[in-house]
């Protein structure tokens, strides 16, 4: 299976960060992807569905201007003939005395032999639609339909189409010009028409395109996590490959070399033991021999280490030992003390009782040991270090201060680094693997904690460690 190669992804705080990285750009990229999709495809639709609203309206009243003229005729009529005694002729009123208009079905239907007074059925009695026809008094003069704005034609009306939007209601005005009498240039206004239509059908249906795009949009960024997920597996399986590779080899590669080593200084210490056996021009030889020697034992043991760190997953909390942290950092600063004194530093400790953590003593008093040890050897005669403690939430925060020659703030994120050591740091400690702080780093982070690092040349630094409490 994929898995089976993914238990340093999992507990490798390095590939943890680089698999994360690499999922949360992938799914940055595709949450981007998908909104813009899903803004262009609601965009479009909603502007197909506007002009198909406009091409209604627009039939709506091409289809009322052609019968304008005989609209105003037999209106025209009306007035003029109207009979009083005839009840059936009498116009309705509301109470408020304003007259209601006649409506094109009750025209057509005094006029049946006028073939021209006919609209599209399925257009003008279909609900939520209205006509009105207007004279250029905005007088309405009949309607159609069952949706009437409440504004007058005097706020609609213009000397061109207009649409306008009134509440739930979109309104469209066309102004009715007809051609001018012999002698007359240009075009008479004769009336006006407004066409309604509602706009909840129309509203109700981008709803549901927009909630039927953020669902797929959803699924669809759920399915690229697993997906992405799965990739960044894959994408970073030959670099774990490599780098277990590179760990077996590295812990093979030191567990061979202690054998000779240790064979190198056991002859050493045997013919340095006996003075008398070794020439006085050859001492200096074997003094640099078993200085060397020392060195490449300490880097082995330093490779060994790393590469079960490397190799553990973070253990639970009930496998590991309650500690009294602040015993363990007041043993540690009274075997610091001789050094100390040697260069003339201060040495204090300012650690809180009955302060326990849980964890493994023998990595946590190396972690420790490292920092103290540094800080005393790049500190200046006459300088001080500073051991403090600090309970914070959800743990506790030791801090290592010191007054030595500090780092380049460009060169902190690499401190860190296996092998690495500034230029300054070589200049005052030849001899070093440059794996000390490598191997903190790795402690902390298989405690769960985390270390960061201030520091400015010539003045000091400050390394301070939080770790998890209980």
């Amino acid at each position: 299976m994929a898995w089976d190669t993914d238990s340093t992804l999992i507990f490798n705080p390095q590939f943890k960060g680089a698999r994360n990285r690499l999922l949360f750009s992938y799914l940055g990229v595709m949450v981007g992807i998908l909104a813009t999709a899903g803004f262009l495809v609601y965009k479009v639709v909603e502007r197909t569905i506007y002009d198909e609203f406009g091409d209604r309206m627009d039939q709506l009243t091409n289809a009322a201007v052609l019968t304008m003229d005989l609209i105003i005729h037999e209106m025209e009529e009306i007035d003029e003939h109207y009979d009083d005694e005839d009840d059936d002729e009498l116009p309705v009123t509301e109470g408020n005395g304003t007259v209601i208009p006649l409506s094109f079905r009750e025209l057509i239907e005094k006029h049946k032999d006028n073939s021209v007074l006919e609209l599209p059925p399925s257009t003008l009695m279909s609900h939520g639609y209205g006509v009105e026809w207007f004279d250029t008094n905005y007088r309405r003069l009949i309607q159609e339909g069952n949706l009437f704005p409440k504004a007058t034609i005097a706020r609609t009306a213009q000397s061109e189409s207009i649409l306008i939007e009134a509440g739930h209601i979109y309104v469209f005005t066309r102004p009715i010009y007809q051609e001018s009498d012999e002698g007359d240039e240009g075009e008479k206004l004769i009336g006006y028409i407004r066409a309604s239509e509602s706009m909840k059908p129309l509203q109700a249906e981008l709803n549901r395109l927009r909630w039927g795009l953020v669902i797929g949009i959803f699924m669809a960024f759920i399915l690229a996590t697993i997906a992405g997920f799965w990739l960044t597996q894959q994408s970073l399986k030959p670099a774990v490959k490599s780098f277990n590779q590179l760990k077996q080899f590295t812990a093979d590669a030191s567990h061979e070399l202690r054998s000779p080593l240790t064979a190198i200084m056991t002859t050493i210490s045997v013919l340095r033991s006996h003075p008398e056996r070794i020439e006085p021009e050859d001492a200096k030889k074997f003094s640099a021999i078993a200085s060397a020697s020392e060195q490449m034992q300490e880097m082995v043991e330093d490779l060994l280490l790393l590469a079960r760190l490397d190799g553990q997953p973070i253990k639970s909390m009930s496998q590991w030992r309650e500690i009294p942290l602040d015993e363990m950092l007041e043993d540690l600063v009274e075997l610091a003390e001789v050094k100390a004194e040697e260069k003339d530093i201060s040495l204090k400790v300012d650690a809180l009782p009955q302060v326990f953590i849980l964890g493994d003593s023998g990595q946590l008093m190396r972690l420790f040991s490292n920092l103290l040890d540094n800080a005393i050897y790049y500190t200046n005669h006459g300088g001080k270090v500073t051991v403090a403690m600090e309970k914070v939430s959800g743990g506790v925060t030791i801090a290592f201060q010191d007054t030595g020659i500090g780092i380049d703030p460009e060169q902190i994120p690499y401190v860190f680094e296996r092998f690495w050591r500034s230029d300054t740091a070589r200049s005052v400690r030849k001899r070093g693997t440059g794996l000390g702080l490598a191997i903190v780093h790795s402690i902390v982070q298989f405690h769960g904690g985390n270390i960061t690092v201030t520091s400015e040349l010539g003045v000091g630094s400050c390394f301070q460690v939080r770790l998890p409490g209980f």
